[in-house]
């Protein structure tokens, strides 16, 4: 139903309905979150994971962290402190330094870089997948 239309209290009223969609891999056919393999990034001119996460429009690369960009209004909870995506690199849950550790991974030893959002994130990696998780598998680690 992708519009409905009513009247309530003599104003009219418009409701919109909208479906989720993303780039689900090859892992799952999931909607919630997309993925970047090795031969997506064949001749590009980055040559580090920071860099290749800078330019992924779905995220806020900086110092702090990596961010799932807000995409709609922020609840009467949020705070102005945004959490850091969990970083899992080669089967391993790292919290701290994050940007630097994306920075040190050049883009040739890239094999899938994994962004899982939502409820496929919290579900696998509980209250840390909270924020989203970056899933990077290096060709080393396969």
């Amino acid at each position: 139903m992708p519009c409905a239309r009513g009247v309530l209290a003599g104003v009219s009223v418009v409701v919109l309905a909208a479906c989720a969609s993303g780039t689900g891999g090859s892992g799952g056919g999931s909607a919630t979150g997309s993925v970047i393999t090795a031969r997506d990034l064949d001749g590009t001119t980055w040559t580090t994971a920071y860099q290749v996460l800078q330019n992924n429009h779905s995220l806020r690369v900086t110092d702090q962290g990596v961010f799932l960009r807000n995409r709609g209004p922020l609840t009467i909870n949020a705070s102005n402190q945004d959490l850091s995506m969990l970083l899992v690199l080669d089967g391993t849950q790292i919290h701290q330094g994050v940007p630097d550790i994306l920075r040190s991974i050049d883009v040739q030893q890239i094999g899938t870089i994994r962004i899982l959002t939502g409820g496929e994130a919290g579900g696998r990696y509980g209250s840390d997948g909270g924020s989203g998780v970056l899933i990077i598998q290096t060709r080393r680690g396969s």
